[in-house]
């Protein structure tokens, strides 16, 4: 998941940077990244949520999803009105695609079953002490 989001995330960059002639290889590139990037994504909160809570996860992770599909090209139309240049709005979508990456990395963690139930014994010490 990490090192798709980064292919992609450098790729786009690249976009910026090559010249027409390299344009199509970074586009290509851009798109390996990103199916490389969200391939296991509904797999993974699956696993995470368990049988329990799996519809829960799933439909707030595509809560998401389809809340950056509005703002994105909302809030890439009135930059390029303000700048007259896709520069910005590139940029910050591969700022996105390296903060998901370095949270599939630092955050997520081990892609393992939650534990939903909580502590039985705890919650009466606590429930006692009143």
């Amino acid at each position: 998941m990490a090192s798709g989001q980064t292919i992609a995330a450098i790729a786009l960059v690249g976009c910026v940077l090559v010249t027409s002639s390299w344009y199509l290889l970074c586009l290509a590139a851009i798109g390996v990244g990103s199916g490389a990037g969200r391939a296991g994504s509904l797999v993974f909160s699956q696993t995470l949520a368990g049988p329990h809570a799996t519809g829960k996860w799933t439909g707030l992770q595509n809560g998401f999803a389809n809340l950056s599909g509005a703002v994105a090209p909302a809030l890439t139309g009135f930059l390029v009105d303000r700048t007259g240049k896709f520069l910005v709005s590139l940029a910050i979508t591969a700022a996105v695609l390296v903060a998901g990456g370095l949270s599939w990395v630092f955050v997520v963690g081990s892609v393992e079953q939650v534990n939903w139930k909580s502590d039985q014994r705890s919650a009466t010490v606590a429930a006692s002490r009143f």
